[in-house]
């Protein structure tokens, strides 16, 4: 998955007007053409942003999380466009993330950027990690942030995650009154994201029992909330379900790793400024 920043752009635009028409018009682009992107979108993140309310477009739940994170987003992107003209833009750096980290910690990261390298013009683009890997080797990218430690890369931690055993508050208060309960929802399985490195490491080190995969983490939750069960949610993914009261965390039976975060880039990269970036996040 790589989504571009144009998407997201669109995406806020269409959500701040509550209208494709205006939308399209403030934009500069054909309804149709913004229509599309919008599907294209919902279909890389696989959820719904928008709905029909009262003949009127209105953000769906996800759509609302996903536009906190976006205006955080395009707010730090006008910051750096509105940089004084006189301030020299003597370099330009990609970043790569995963779409979470991207929503996430991505606002962070920037608005460093801004205060500290007010000289430096940023962009990132968002991928799978194998895609993150490709780019950063065909120098499409600068520097990514990803789970993963990619060989002959300079890399720094950037932080360490964890994630935690979720399920319902309906779930929570059945296991409460009845031991047997856990026992009977373990059976069902317990739902992990594929491709994520957190959750080959949680199936490895917990062979014994019975793992179920989904492919996102908004199918993760979904999941959760009308089946029952009990999943692995990564700590930046849940904060928001967790504030809403949807689902609690419940004691561990299993071991769950801490999820380590790298911010890396190639060993032959010429641009001084990238490493000078690594390191200084990996120290602050």
């Amino acid at each position: 998955m790589n989504i571009n920043l144009n998407l997201l752009k669109y995406f806020y635009v269409v959500a701040s007007y509550n209208s494709y028409t205006e939308a399209a018009n403030r934009l500069n682009i054909s309804q149709p053409s913004l229509s599309y992107s919008i599907k294209t979108l919902e279909n890389q993140l696989n959820i719904k942003l928008f709905c029909k309310k009262n003949n009127k477009i209105a953000l769906t739940g996800d759509g609302t999380l996903l536009f906190e994170k976006v205006e955080q987003i395009m707010n730090i992107v006008d910051s750096i466009d509105n940089i004084d003209n006189k301030e020299e833009i003597t370099y330009n750096i990609t970043f790569g993330l995963r779409s979470l980290y991207a929503i996430k910690i991505f606002p962070k990261i920037a608005n460093k950027i801004v205060d500290e390298y007010p000289n430096i013009k940023i962009d990132f683009v968002v991928g799978t990690t194998t895609e993150l890997e490709k780019m950063l080797i065909n120098n499409q990218v600068d520097i990514v942030i990803d789970e993963r430690e990619y060989n002959n890369c300079y890399s720094k931690v950037l932080g360490e995650y964890q994630s935690y055993l979720i399920t319902t508050n309906r779930v929570l208060e059945k296991i409460n009154e009845n031991n047997n309960m856990l026992s009977s929802v373990i059976k069902k399985g317990i739902y992990l994201v594929e491709r994520n490195l957190n959750s080959e490491s949680i199936i490895k080190n917990n062979s014994k029992l019975k793992f179920k995969l989904v492919q996102s983490t908004p199918m993760l939750i979904e999941k959760i909330k009308n089946d029952d069960v009990i999943g692995v949610g990564h700590e930046l993914v849940i904060q928001d379900e967790l504030k809403k009261g949807d689902i609690v965390t419940i004691n561990s039976f299993i071991n769950i790793p801490k999820s380590k975060l790298y911010i890396q880039c190639q060993n032959t990269s010429f641009n001084k400024k990238v490493k000078e970036i690594i390191d200084f996040y990996s120290v602050n």
